[in-house]
């Protein structure tokens, strides 16, 4: 293997542990002496110290199993009672994995490697010599390797000292707040070594924050925040979401007090197949408080426009909104079931910066929700209203929107664009929006302006 393919003495350096650090040191300098077996036991040695070392920093971290467990090794230390630290060692990689979860089981199966060819090398029960175990070159490098990058490098993370962790890290800059990366993020810092209890606990805990249900201070301002986290948990551990925390959630769902119970659109908004496992008065309580809801109230109820079987609740609780709390909810909660209120909206304006003001945060935020059947009713409503085709921002915002919609294959019909151009060329308009027209052909639509535009 070549030596290029890691620096052995940098990975040594990400070593957190000064003593552990030592140890793979003595690994390495037995690796390069071509003192293969001296180096496996070295390296199993600091595998050994720094798990021990690691269930410390969690014991003092207030982790009562990691308190129980090194006051049994320091007993037995103290009492120089060599069976028990043994037995305590052969232990060690099922205590870290499956109470402390210091590493993942994929982790698990290169550390048990280790141990493996440690035993082989440290009691040698082949009588002939010449036959006795000699591992490769390449096997304990990758043994160094290894143990640093899954173990001796990474930080414990465990119960309290999880959540604390995450409570710190989520309130810095740091902490991505696109969607996609802070997914990948928290699966990659947090979850992946967590075995499900533990999961289950930081999954509890954060779905616990989204809704403000008991004392999360650290998650103010931060409940947004929070749902890539649930989203990285769902991804991570399908099964268990499905089968474990699903319920749990929706569990939550019901201790929500009062007008509280509008928090819980936080989490049907991002995950609908909670509703299916609601308590039937759960449900009906959500189902009420939608159906009476008013303006002034909190706007979470509009997350409930993608949960199945809200859809008409939220439309008419959407009547009851002015138009400019219409807009925050198009821009917070986009649904395709409010692309035609935003529509008939455009459709109704009364001057010519209303109509640009709707278009451009009524109907862009929901650009992405369109479908073809949602074109002609929107040039209609371009087209039959001069206070919106006369509004000079107009044709640079439908030219965008042309844009927008032909990347997502929804620009309908070639005769639901000729329409409006009949409707524009008739009022001598045609040149004002030709950005549009070469863009709809651009993706395939060709019009044509009228020979003899009408007189008005």
């Amino acid at each position: 293997m070549s030596e290029h393919l890691h620096d052995l003495d940098s990975l040594a350096l990400m070593v957190r542990d000064p003593r552990s650090r030592a140890y793979i040191r003595e690994a390495i300098a037995a690796y390069r002496a071509g003192a293969y077996r001296a180096s496996v036991i070295s390296i199993w040695v600091s595998v050994a110290f720094d798990i021990l070392s690691k269930i410390r920093e969690l014991s003092e971290a207030g982790d009562t199993q990691a308190t129980t467990l090194i006051a049994e090794f320091d007993a037995a230390t103290s009492a120089k009672d060599i069976a028990k630290q043994q037995r305590i060692e052969r232990s060690l990689l099922d205590e870290a994995q499956n109470k402390f979860s210091l590493f993942s089981i994929n982790d698990r199966v290169l550390l048990d490697r280790i141990n493996e060819d440690r035993n082989l090398c440290a009691h040698p029960n082949i009588p002939d010599e010449a036959e006795l175990f000699s591992p490769s070159a390449e096997s304990v490098r990758s043994h160094i390797v290894h143990s640093i990058s899954v173990l001796l490098a990474i930080e414990p993370l465990q119960g309290k000292a999880i959540i604390s962790a995450f409570a710190s890290d989520i309130a810095t800059p740091a902490f991505p707040r696109d969607m996609e990366r802070a997914v990948v993020y928290v699966r990659e810092r947090y979850l992946a070594r967590m075995r499900s209890k533990v999961v289950t606990n930081f999954a509890e805990i954060i779905g616990k924050a989204t809704l403000g249900l008991g004392s999360h201070p650290w998650a103010t301002g931060h409940e947004t925040t929070l749902i890539p986290t649930l989203i990285a948990i769902s991804l991570h551990s399908p099964d268990l979401w499905r089968d474990v925390l699903r319920a749990k959630l929706a569990g939550f769902i019901g201790q929500l007090p009062g007008m509280d119970v509008a928090r819980a659109f936080r989490l049907l908004k991002a995950f609908p197949d909670i509703a299916a496992v609601l308590a039937s008065h759960d449900r009906s309580r959500l189902e009420t408080y939608v159906q009476q809801w008013r303006s002034g109230r909190s706007l979470d109820a509009f997350g409930a426009a993608e949960v199945p079987g809200f859809e008409k609740d939220v439309t008419t609780a959407l009547d009851q909104a002015d138009d400019l709390t219409k807009q925050t909810i198009f821009q917070t909660y986009p649904s395709k079931i409010f692309v035609r209120p935003a529509i008939t909206m455009l459709g109704d304006a009364r001057g010519w910066r209303h109509a640009e003001s709707i278009f451009s945060n009524c109907i862009v935020p929901l650009l992405d929700q369109f479908c073809p059947d949602d074109i002609r009713p929107f040039v209609q409503a371009v087209g039959g209203n001069s206070q919106v085709w006369d509004a000079s921002g107009i044709p640079d915002l439908l030219a965008s929107a042309v844009d927008q919609l032909g990347a997502a294959n929804s620009l309908g019909t070639e005769s639901d664009w000729q329409f409006l151009r009949d409707k524009l060329s008739a009022r001598y308009r045609d040149d004002a929006y030709s950005d549009t027209w070469k863009k709809l052909e651009h993706y395939g639509l060709k019009t044509t302006a009228l020979s003899e535009p009408e007189e008005d």
